[in-house]
């Protein structure tokens, strides 16, 4: 070989040498972590974040085990640099850099050091962009339809009185009967500036009005008011209101009067004339006697006020508006020129009560029902979208559709006790960017047109009707400019959406000649959608329902018309047809709950049609719920018990709206004690970071000046605060509890510090009323069961003690909170205050024989004594043994209800009675979870037993899915630790199950829990999130039949023995992936 060869060859072979160990030594050092799943406040790439110092989280993607953060740089572009900061902290990183700017969007990135100081690369770019920061910076004005105010029932009789007189020696109780002339002059100036002039009278019995002397409209029933425009009957200088009111002897109990005169100038301003005390009147009387004819007497008389219109004896219940011919609610409309290519464009948008908006022709966005209900005189939230995609070159088009939601219930088929009449209107604003980096804004002014539009009844809990043949408004008007009451917010909650489609599980059935019945198989939040054709004109009536008539006992298995019982009537969706051939509607600004459609007026496809009726082609269910995001799942070898959790799922899916709702049909409002009892329980299957936030807002606005918290929030329902419906501390708790629920779950101090204020006020205000520490007595323990008993307020259970350990256990999360914060002087105070509570808890309720005070089962009043800490330890034992007891008696019949079955199921887990839990699981008689699953309810029924006058989609007695969760699987945190920083894996396989898994995405990464028994081992699988730890309990008496990954515990990887407790093996794992088997000799039951 030449000398030149051999030169090659050498140099060949250390080349190789030199990549060999190259890349060996590259691989050993390269980075092994990445920052991935990058969120700006709760969201990926949101839109519309209006906080000035927004904060930033993500998650470390990392294939090795033991990985964990020492330090990250985030760098968002042009405005912030952290530098290099010294900090494992993947969440709550609060940007800290220069001015952010409303409506301006931001590109951000960050990069870590994992434990051994290699720095990982750059995440992949992440955006947000900030909605209007400041009310102040709004550029567009509120704008609303000068004669159309409220949809159907529009009056405008904000601040008008009902008014009557009071006759000699008589009593606006008592009103005689005849009638009164009430009259008014006013003085109108500039009358040329009037654009319009609108009157609604209504009157009991009824009336005649008189403007300057010309008839201008009669009433003729109380229940029915009238609206009519009388700007041509109005004069410059002085004019006169007259009503003539008669009290007729058929319905000589009550009599009133309500009036307004509303008067719009061009400019927009309004000007309001009110029936009040200030009106003059005149009584004309019919005096009769039995020796004497007929006399009529007339006198003048002091008017009086007898209650705010909605209020007093007549409350909402009288209707404006034209019944033959309704009008449609508000369309607004503008065109705009789009002179070049748009590089960027977002639009900002709002609607009271509802909206939609659309560009072109085409629907904006996927949401339904925007923006989010509020509490409107406070907060009204706006939406922004990028609509960069929809605009063309040259004219371009917004239309906005309104609804009412519970914002005006004026006219609504149904209100249960919600009464609101809120104006509706509109706002928006559009920043467009060109490529040449000019821009363009667009607002709503008075410069919009307005429409009646073709949904012509629209409520949030009565169904929705729509007539197609006003698609396109042939007539349009000049919109006029208004004002909200609420100061806009950017969205904080997940938007409400459509998700899953169903068809119907079986072939169309007619009980009744003409009336149809599709069944959908499972009871969710929902609305219909039809595909339907047929002659213009026609019209098909949707009726949605949770049961069937023709039952059998408690049965799901009617084949009946659709019975609307735990539904409320009237309660409908109605079509009215365009006749252009195949026509698709699903209804707006509505949904519902149901697992049955009634349709009458239209006939299915291939079915005989003499009558040429109109022919429905597709019926679909489409689900709407809340957006927020799923973060978890629960499997196992028990059929019923996934059946359960199914059930309870699709309760909890149903009822994540706005809030979290107690019902998707008669009610639809947040009554706030499911939002915390179940918090442990939906938290591990929704990220509820944003809706939880939202919801303390909605308790932060309505909170009284005493610092009560009602039963719902928002407070649309106005119940009387003195009665326990309308306040009670097991309901108001949620305003402390939710707040540290949310802290301990992502580490969201924030939320600590924005409601610190509201909980404490809660609780002093819960220490006023108290006779000597022991709290006024609400709705207790709601809906607790004995068989045969009746539902609602507490039986088994007293209220007082149920109230008393909510009182304590608020006043430790306030202590708790306040240490967090750095408030010294309040952890001491209500540390004192808790441990006085205590004691006399005990005094007070303590019997002194293993149970608390109770009527008759102590399940509830004990579990609640062993959770929250009051139970002295060395009653424990007989405190527990007395609930088994009873428990064991009634043949593991849990009696708790809808406040203590949390109580009772974190207890039975907390002192490992997880056999009795499974026992109670398993039943299927009267009573249970099994009795419901049998009889073919899809969702979780409000009651134990089922009844079939309740609601059958109720969330309230779902929280045996935080057993499953936290105990069958065993995905725990630990007490010190928050956003899962140190996680507890604890499963209970010894509970005659074969297997059970599930994972839960915490805010730093998936958790993962997976046990199975065989023949000879138990087998789990956990996966731990870098930048995470945990403990993982292993029933087993002897370490050394344990191996992981393969190895004996010595010599796995990152994991190390703890101690021995109970039964089982404690080992610490860092972040990974871990097989763990236990063979079968070296088993511990633990029960």
């Amino acid at each position: 070989m030449s000398l030149t060869k051999r030169v090659q060859m050498k140099s060949a072979i250390i080349l190789f040498f030199i990549i060999t160990i190259g890349a060996g030594w590259a691989s050993a050092y390269a980075p092994v972590i990445k920052p991935g799943a990058l969120r700006c406040e709760y969201r990926k790439a949101p839109l519309g974040i209006d906080t000035p110092k927004p904060r930033f989280s993500w998650q470390l993607d990392s294939g090795k085990q033991g990985t964990r953060q020492s330090a990250y740089q985030m760098v968002v572009e042009g405005v912030w640099d952290s530098g290099k900061v010294d900090s494992s902290s993947t969440s709550q990183i609060r940007y800290n850099g220069k001015p952010l700017v409303s409506c301006t969007s931001y590109r951000w990135k960050v990069r870590v050091w994992d434990q051994h100081g290699k720095v990982s690369p750059w995440s992949e770019t992440a955006l947000w962009t900030m909605g209007i920061m400041s009310p102040d910076e709004w550029r567009a004005k509120w704008i609303r339809s000068p004669g159309n105010k409220g949809g159907n029932n529009d009056a405008d009789l904000n601040g008008a009185k009902w008014i009557w007189t009071v006759a000699e020696g008589g009593t606006i109780e008592e009103p005689p009967v005849g009638s009164c002339l009430f009259s008014r002059r006013f003085q109108l100036e500039r009358y040329a500036d009037v654009l319009e002039a609108e009157l609604n009278v209504a009157a009991d019995s009824h009336a005649v009005v008189y403007v300057n002397g010309t008839q201008a409209v009669k009433t003729a029933h109380w229940q029915t008011g009238e609206t009519v425009a009388v700007k041509e009957l109005l004069v410059e200088g002085e004019n006169e209101l007259k009503i003539f009111a008669f009290n007729e002897a058929d319905t000589e109990k009550p009599a009133g009067v309500v009036c307004s005169l509303k008067i719009t100038r061009s400019d927009g301003t309004e000007r309001s004339i009110i029936s009040d005390k200030e009106w003059s009147a005149v009584i004309k009387t019919v005096r009769t006697h039995k020796n004497h004819p007929e006399k009529k007497i007339e006198r003048t008389s002091i008017v009086s006020e007898i209650a705010p219109f909605g209020q007093g004896p007549w409350s909402r219940q009288v209707y404006f508006g034209d019944t033959e011919n309704p009008r449609g609610l508000p369309v607004f409309r503008k065109r705009f020129e789009v002179n070049g290519t748009p590089r960027k464009a977002f639009v900002n948008v709002s609607g009271l009560g509802q909206y939609e908006l659309f560009v072109n022709g085409e629907k904006v966005g996927d949401h339904v029902l925007s923006p989010p209900w509020s509490v409107y005189e406070k907060t009204v939230y706006y939406n922004m979208f990028d609509i960069t995609g929809l605009l063309k070159r040259g004219e371009n088009e917004f239309k906005i559709m309104l609804g009412k939601g519970f914002y005006n219930t004026l006219g609504d088929r149904i209100v249960h006790h919600v009464n609101t009449w809120g104006e509706l209107m509109t706002i928006l604003e559009a920043h467009i960017e060109y490529s040449d980096g000019s821009k363009q804004t667009v607002v709503t002014d008075r410069s919009w047109d307005v429409a009646n539009g073709p949904v012509v009844h629209a409520t949030t809990v009565g169904g929705s009707d729509y007539n197609a043949a006003f698609d396109q408004p042939s007539e349009w008007g000049r919109a006029v400019e208004t004002q909200a009451a609420g100061v806009l917010r950017g969205v904080e909650s997940p938007a409400m959406k459509a998700f899953e489609r169903l068809a119907p599980v079986k072939a169309v059935e007619e009980p009744e000649p003409g009336v149809f019945v599709y069944d959908f198989g499972q009871n969710l939040s929902a609305v219909p959608c039809i595909q339907i054709r047929g002659r213009k004109g026609q019209t098909v009536r949707v009726i949605p329902a949770e049961q069937r008539h023709s039952q059998s006992g408690r049965y799901n298995n009617g084949t009946g018309r659709v019975n609307q019982a735990g539904v409320g009537s009237p309660n409908y969706y109605e079509y009215t047809l365009k006749g252009d051939g195949t026509e698709r509607w699903s209804p707006q600004f509505t949904y519902g709950g149901f697992q049955y459609l009634e349709v009458v007026g239209a006939v299915p496809e291939g079915r005989l049609n003499p009558d040429d009726l109109p022919v429905i082609e597709v019926v679909e269910s489409v689900h709407v719920r809340s957006s927020a995001r799923r973060v978890g799942d629960f499997s196992c070898s028990n059929p019923l018990f996934v059946k359960i959790d199914k059930a309870i799922d699709r309760a909890v899916r149903s009822n994540l709206a706005h809030v979290l709702t107690d019902c998707p049909t008669r009610e639809k409002l947040g009554w706030l004690e499911v939002a915390y009892l179940m918090g442990p329980s939906l938290s591990r299957r929704y990220d509820l970071s944003l809706l939880y936030a939202k919801v303390m807002r909605d308790i932060r606005e309505t909170q009284g000046e005493s610092g009560a918290i009602y039963t719902t929030a928002p407070r649309y329902i106005n119940l009387d605060i003195n009665h326990r419906i309308g306040y009670t501390i097991e309901w108001g708790a949620a305003g402390v509890v939710l707040p540290w629920q949310l802290y301990r779950w992502y580490g969201d101090k924030r939320v600590l510090r924005e409601n610190f204020q509201t909980m404490k006020a809660f609780v002093d205000h819960i220490k006023t009323c108290c006779n000597d520490l022991v709290p006024k007595p609400g709705l207790g323990d709601w809906f607790d069961y004995g068989h045969g008993q009746s539902r609602g307020a507490s039986k088994f259970t007293p209220a007082d003690l149920t109230a008393m350990a909510t009182f304590y256990r608020c006043s430790l999360i306030i202590e708790k909170s306040a240490e967090i914060l750095g408030e010294s002087d309040d952890v001491q105070k209500y540390r004192a205050l808790a441990k006085e509570i205590r004691s006399k808890f005990n005094q007070t309720f303590y019997t002194g024989n293993g149970e608390y005070r109770n009527y008759g089962s102590p399940q509830t009043a004990n579990a609640i004594a062993l959770v929250t800490g009051l139970c002295e330890p060395q009653n424990e034992r007989d405190v527990l043994h007395a609930i088994l007891a009873d428990l064991e008696k009634r043949n593991y019949q849990q009696t708790a209800g809808d406040v203590g079955f949390h109580y009772l199921v974190e207890a039975l887990g907390r002192f490992n009675c997880h056999k009795t839990v499974c026992t109670i699981l398993n039943r299927r008689d009267l009573g249970s979870y099994g009795f419901m699953i049998d009889r073919g309810w899809s969702a979780l029924p409000e009651s134990w037993d089922a009844a079939t006058n309740e609601s059958m989609n109720h969330c309230m007695l779902g929280h045996i899915q935080q057993w499953f969760y936290m105990d069958l699987i065993g995905i725990k945190q630990a007490e010190d630790s928050v956003a899962f920083k140190k996680i507890i894996i604890k499963p209970q396989t010894e509970t005659d199950l074969e297997w059970a898994e599930g994972y839960y995405d915490s805010i730093n990464g998936r958790i993962v829990s997976k046990w199975k028994n065989e023949a000879d081992r138990l087998t789990m699988e956990v996966t731990i999130p870098a930048n995470s730890t945990a403990t993982v309990y292993v029933p087993t008496h002897d370490v050394k039949e344990i191996t992981v990954n393969g190895a004996a515990v010595a010599d796995a990887p990152y994991v190390q023995v703890v101690k021995m407790e109970d039964g089982r093996v404690l080992l610490n794992v860092q972040s990974g992936r871990y097989e763990i088997v236990a063979t079968r000799a070296s088993f511990t039951m633990v029960n």
